[in-house]
């Protein structure tokens, strides 16, 4: 077990490391060596953003591809769609040439084109050949047709450093080698998978492949030297180390290969990179980084874990992957779900299965072959399927440690050796048959005190690591090739270059030779043992040269040597054609006798002046002057062509008429070629009408007079002088007990304001009456109920639990207490029992009952009951033993009245009908108590006083504040829409609270309500602020103070910086489709940009500074019209 312990614990060391493994992408950094030029016109770019990113209301960023560049997000200008494909072109033919700058200008592309950068990227990302170059990013800019630097005149091209010569060019030999190298990796790996595996299987054998034949970059990542090919494939299948973008790439590649659907998934949060696959019709996180087992100690040069492969981020769920196994932040756009818990539960590759096998897999011929731990001091070689079944057992040892499987063969290994067995011997063997192993290797003979710790293969060759247990661990690396002594095929690449010119000197770049091994199995030979000879360099035509590796003839290839064009001239350099003339160009060739190419391309700097056809015949088209080019190669000559005129005749035709305050166009046109020129109109002015007025002068404020122009509806305003105060005395009033009166005073008659205080008499105070227990005094002035109760003083008083002596039974004096509080004033005493013989009659009190029915007895009469007296309606009294009030009614004969609601002339306090206090309607519930609080009941909710029980009618505010209103009439609590007073008020549909502060729906429309009140509709409206959504509204009066949507609107209140009127109000807001009050930028129809002020709404016109821009909005209609970057 001491190499299980071993890998756990590396494997936990590396767990803690892969958290910061290599990134998600390459890294987006400028190069050192960019001029200072190319920087600034970089940010120069980046702050015109800030004006740009309006027009579409587009945020965020988008990468471009290596590069840290802002997407921008104005939409391009209406382009052909085929510069994509031009611009591919461009781009391979700069990638294959190693040129650094692309020339863009013919495709005339936007600087603002959104879908430039996202192209480039995902062109790079589509073709992993160009993987040596870095970036590319726009680099130069040109005029328009305006003279504005909106289009982009070339692009830039950085390549990875690794592939550049010591002259600053592409090494295209170095390019070519590594792709060879790329292309056997991948050949290499396919060989671990097979037609008749499941998908499954093959996602096994890829991942065991890369995992084991990758190292995971742990020298440069701590350097911070990680080179750009560890962040691809190419450094997995051409180097053998990568971080974990590489291996997430080189997975990708794989299973495109198998056809396995598949994804790269990045997390930013945690700087790292895997993959999701689609096996057996679910979707699975692969991580093979994290499934790498890596450790770095100080004792170990190299990577001692290169036997095992870990499978425990392999085919995992979401969950898993989260809860499970450290993983979180991934990108989820484009990246489905992995949802499937529990799969593959019995597989060979699963951690939680009874074998948990942590080495690798090797497939050959429907069975897997690997190695498992028994008994703690030894291992087994076992073979099964994939699920686990049909599980045998190939060979066993005491100290078997681990094995591989490398074109047909199994190799294991213990403490001292290395052993081999052909699978054709495994396959052939009979069941119980002892196989014998064959020594490949004994480590006694050469280091006898060393023992075998770790070894797996590597491209045909075997690795061990074997350590000595002496004054801590010593470690030797030995090596064997497997292949050293076998049969390969000698493979060679003939160079590149196949054509030159007379005098040109042989490049031999593109040369490799290397064995090939089979099995996907080669060995590079030095290119700098590569030489050609049989070249002529002065002799024309096809030439063999032979191809020698190291001194020795390896192979031949055919070349082309011609003479070369060294330029060309034109039979006239300027000339003069006549409208509708043709002349004719010749080329002449130099030297004459040149054998390449001569076909001619000939252009036309203006076509609409001059034109030119394939065979250099010119034809004149217009009057001016055009140059002519012929291109023959890299060589090229031109021709100045003037274009002259015949005599006009010119005829006008208004274009554009005059208006008020804008200029009108004449265009004059030759009805002979079409040539035309343009003069102007003045501008008419304005023609107003009669004055009228907008808005009459008050007292409080100036008016409004204005008059519209006949031409063009333009409004011309003046201010009406304000009118003076009209005086007139204020009414005197009489002070009351509770306010205060008046005497004198002014007051303007039209507007109401107070033009001179009146004096103040001071209220007289309430004054007489008397307050008891339960009533307030009553003053003798005005008659209302004022001060405070009086707790000791009851003016209404009874007897209660009064029981008469009876035969044998003690009787009861009782209780005095006030009727109107409850409170006991006096406690009777016991009346002694009658003797029989005294024929007293019954006189007791309380409750008794007759008949099933319950009465009140007081002295032995029953209460609440004069069938004598039909106006008699009943009588009220009070329990104190049930701490109740019951009404006794007359018409059941004085029984308890219960679910019954009584009017009663008792006090009632606030809600009482009568002016003296008294006067109540009360409720009795199922038990005969009197009801106090709230009650539901016919259909609706009532409130009954907490003190008197009196019904509450009319308005009502509890504690908190909440305010209701209950029929005057019935009592019951109103809902909805209630018209009280002659005003409209609006209450809660379920819960009958008053509508305040708040929005309502009717009809569609969204309303305000104050107060129970509909705001805004007086007047043209009204504004207000909601704190629940933090914004402002407009409530329109002309639509009945419905909250106004996507409307402007002009206020006379504060504007600050963009006031119309000297006292600083007055001012145009917006507001949006949701009625927000709209501040900031606001975009219309596509391209009419506006600006409303952060913090009064006000729209911005003339010449504003926002955020170091300057901008120009026009002084009518608010519309920006230019903007420039201070």
């Amino acid at each position: 077990m001491k190499h299980k312990a071993l890998l756990k614990g590396m494997l936990a060391a590396f767990l803690v490391t892969a958290a910061v493994s290599g990134t998600a992408g390459k890294m987006p950094v400028l190069a050192a060596e960019d001029t200072q030029g190319e920087i600034q016109a970089y940010q120069a770019e980046e702050a015109q953003e800030t004006f740009d990113s309006l027009v579409n209301h587009n945020g965020g960023l988008s990468n471009v591809h290596f590069l840290p560049e802002n997407e921008k997000t104005v939409q391009a200008s209406a382009q052909s769609e085929d510069w994509k494909t031009q611009l591919t072109q461009k781009m391979v033919s700069a990638f294959e040439s190693g040129e650094t700058v692309i020339d863009v200008s013919e495709l005339m592309l936007d600087t603002n084109n959104s879908e430039l950068s996202t192209y480039i990227s995902q062109f790079l990302n589509e073709n992993p050949q160009y993987f040596y170059v870095r970036y590319v990013y726009k680099n130069e800019k040109m005029r328009d047709d305006n003279g504005y630097y909106t289009k982009i005149k070339s692009m830039k091209v950085w390549y990875n450093a690794d592939y550049m010569d010591s002259d600053g060019k592409l090494d295209m030999q170095r390019i070519r080698e590594k792709k060879a190298e790329v292309e056997n990796g991948i050949k290499n790996a396919l060989t671990a998978v097979s037609s008749d595996m499941s998908d499954i299987e093959k996602a096994l054998a890829l991942h065991d492949w890369v995992v084991r034949e990758c190292d995971y970059d742990f020298k440069n990542y701590k350097n911070n030297t990680i080179p750009a090919e560890s962040y691809s494939y190419v450094g997995v299948f051409a180097n053998g180390q990568a971080v974990c973008q590489g291996y997430a790439e080189a997975m990708s590649v794989l299973f495109q290969k198998v056809g396995i659907e598949s994804y790269v998934v990045t997390s930013s949060s945690m700087n790292h990179a895997w993959n999701i696959a689609l096996l057996d019709g679910e979707y699975y996180h692969i991580d093979a980084t994290w499934d790498d087992p890596y450790f770095s100690g100080n004792e170990y040069e190299d990577n001692i874990n290169e036997g095992f492969v870990c499978h425990v981020y392999f085919v995992r769920s979401d969950t898993e992957m989260t809860t499970q196994y450290r993983h979180s932040g991934w990108t989820t756009t484009g990246i489905p779900a992995c949802t499937s818990e529990g799969s593959y539960k019995n597989y060979i590759f699963r951690e939680d299965t009874p074998r948990a096998i942590e080495k690798a897999f090797s497939y050959v011929d429907g069975r897997w072959y690997y190695f498992d731990w028994y008994d703690g001091i030894g291992g087994e070689i076992l073979s099964s399927t994939a699920d686990g079944k049909n599980l045998k057992t190939v060979y066993t040892e005491k100290y078997l440690s681990g094995l591989f499987v490398n074109d047909g063969t199994i190799y294991a290994y213990n403490r001292n050796y290395v052993f081999s067995v052909s699978i054709d011997t495994v396959k052939n063997a009979k069941d119980g048959e002892t196989i014998a192993l064959s020594t490949v290797y004994d480590l006694t003979q050469e280091h006898p005190d060393y023992s075998i710790q770790e070894f797996c293969i590597k491209k045909g060759v075997l690795i061990m690591n074997a350590a000595k247990a002496e004054n801590g661990y010593q470690f030797e690396h030995i090596r064997i090739d497997l292949y050293e002594n076998k049969a390969s095929k000698r493979v060679v690449v003939s160079p590149a270059k196949k054509t030159y010119e007379v005098g040109e000197a042989l490049d031999t770049a593109g040369a490799i030779v290397y064995d090939d091994y089979g099995n996907g199995i080669i060995r590079m030979k030095n290119s700098k043992k590569i030489t050609v000879t049989g070249y002529n360099a002065n002799t024309a035509g096809k030439q063999t040269l032979q191809i020698l590796y190291d001194g020795q003839n390896v192979g031949s290839y055919n070349v082309n040597v011609q003479v070369g064009l060294t330029g060309i001239s034109l039979s006239a350099v300027n000339a003069f054609v006549k409208e509708g003339d043709t002349m004719q160009l010749t080329v002449t060739y130099n030297p004459s006798n040149t054998t390449v190419d001569k076909t001619v391309t000939w252009t036309s700097s203006n076509p609409s002046v001059a034109t030119v056809n394939a065979d250099g015949v010119i034809t004149g088209i217009k009057y001016g002057t055009a140059t002519i080019t012929a291109k023959v190669g890299t060589y090229t000559a031109e021709c100045r062509i003037s274009v002259t005129e015949a005599e006009h005749n010119y005829v006008g035709r208004v274009v554009k008429e005059a208006t008020c305050t804008e200029y009108g166009q004449i265009r004059y046109t030759c009805s002979n070629c079409g040539t035309y020129y343009t003069t102007t109109i003045s501008p008419l002015g304005h023609e107003f009408g009669e004055w009228y007025t907008k808005s009459t002068a008050t007292c409080n404020r100036a008016g409004v007079k204005a008059r519209m122009c006949n031409r063009c509806t333009v409004e011309e305003t003046q201010e009406i002088p304000q009118k003076p105060h009209i005086p007139v005395a204020l009414a005197d009033r009489e002070a009351t007990c509770t306010q205060a009166g008046s005497v004198g005073g002014m007051a303007c008659q039209e507007c109401g304001a107070i033009l001179e205080q009146p004096k103040v008499i001071e209220a007289l105070g309430h004054i007489g009456g008397t307050a008891d227990c339960s009533h307030l005094a009553v003053c003798s002035r005005c008659g209302q109920p004022y001060g405070g109760y009086a707790e000791n003083v009851h003016n209404h008083t009874t007897m209660i639990n009064v029981k008469e002596a009876a035969y044998e039974q003690n009787g009861y004096t009782g209780d005095k207490i006030c009727q109107d509080c409850g409170t006991v004033l006096s406690y009777g005493q016991t009346i002694p029992a009658l003797k029989k013989e005294d024929n007293t009659p019954d006189t007791t009190s309380g409750w008794r009952e007759v008949d099933g029915v319950t009465y009140w007895y007081e002295n032995g009469v029953r209460q609440g009951y004069d069938p004598e007296n039909p106006a008699y309606r009943g009588k009220e009294i009070y329990d104190p033993s049930s701490k109740a009030w019951y009404w006794l009614d007359n018409a059941q004969q004085g029984a308890v009245a219960k679910d019954k609601d009584v009017y009663q002339e008792s006090y009632a306090g606030q809600y009482a009908d009568r002016a003296d206090g008294t006067g109540k309607w009360v409720r009795y519930d199922e038990n005969g108590y009197m009801i106090k609080g709230e009650d539901y009941r016919y259909g609706g909710w009532y409130r009954f006083d907490e003190t008197t029980g009196a019904m509450v009618k009319g308005w009502y505010t509890t504690d908190s504040g909440a305010v209701y209103y209950y029929n005057a009439g019935n009592g019951q609590m109103e809902h909805g829409f209630v018209t009280i007073d002659n005003t409209q008020y609006l209450f809660d549909e379920t819960t009958g609270v008053l509508v305040d502060g708040k929005w309502y729906m009717t009809d569609g429309n969204e309303y305000w309500y104050e107060g129970g009140i509909r705001q805004g509709t007086e007047g043209r409206g009204k504004e207000i602020y909601d704190d629940a959504s933090k914004a402002w509204y407009w409530l329109d009066a002309v639509d009945g103070g419905k909250k106004a949507v996507s409307k402007d609107v002009y206020q006379e209140s504060y504007a600050g910086q963009f006031a119309d009127r000297a006292d600083g109000t007055g001012k145009w807001v917006r507001y949006d489709e949701n009625g927000h009050m709209i501040k900031g930028f606001d975009v219309r129809n596509g391209n009419e940009v506006y600006y409303f002020d952060e913090q009064t709404g006000a729209m911005a016109k003339g010449t504003v500074v926002i955020k170091g821009v300057e901008y120009y909005f026009n002084p009518s209609t608010g519309i920006c019209e230019r903007s420039t970057i201070l």
